[in-house]
């Protein structure tokens, strides 16, 4: 056995014998610092294109950048933050792309994912990062809204964006795809 294994089980005889009870409440504490550790979170970058009718995004500068600089996209801004890698509380959010209806689309439901793969034509990218699947920590909600005609799933976190989208452009609800911190 190592040596800190055996301290630590010395230490826990000798606080237990002294009648130490653990608080509750600490890790509790300890739990929702945790959960709301965004220190790590970056930037969830937006762009569309108007030959493609796709918007996009992406955490990674130079991807956006070659998007921006390439492929015809413009910039839209960020929404929100999200993280690179996993973290307490977070969610995997799926970046798929279909090259038949020029459509990125992003979800944290694995079986969607899946779906969109087998029976849509959808290829997996990968993870576009890493997000919340409830509201916490001062996390909003990001918006998903498809356009049937455009062929089109676009993400927002602006509620009156969402509203425009639908009652202008022709987009439909589709709910809320995950939770995100608020941009910069």
């Amino acid at each position: 056995m190592s040596l800190k294994f055996v301290a630590a089980i010395v230490l826990c005889i000798v606080a237990t014998a002294m009648g130490a009870v653990a608080d509750p409440t600490a890790s509790q504490d300890l739990t929702a610092r945790a959960d709301c550790d965004v220190d790590s979170a970056v930037p969830f970058f937006r762009a569309y294109s108007t030959s493609a009718t796709d918007h996009f995004y992406t955490t990674n500068y130079a991807e956006m950048k070659n998007a921006i600089t390439n492929l015809s996209y413009s910039y839209e801004g960020n929404m929100g933050l999200i993280f690179r890698i996993p973290t307490v509380s977070t969610a995997l959010l799926y970046r798929l792309y279909s090259p038949n209806a020029f459509d990125h689309f992003y979800t944290t439901n694995q079986s969607e994912a899946n779906n969109a793969v087998r029976e849509l034509a959808y290829y997996d990218e990968g993870a576009a990062g890493y997000v919340f699947q409830t509201e916490i920590c001062g996390s909003v909600p990001l918006y998903r809204l498809y356009s049937a005609s455009a062929m089109d799933h676009f993400y927002t976190t602006s509620e009156t964006e969402r509203g425009n989208a639908i009652s202008q452009l022709g987009y439909s609800d589709e709910g809320i795809a995950c939770y995100v911190m608020p941009g910069l």
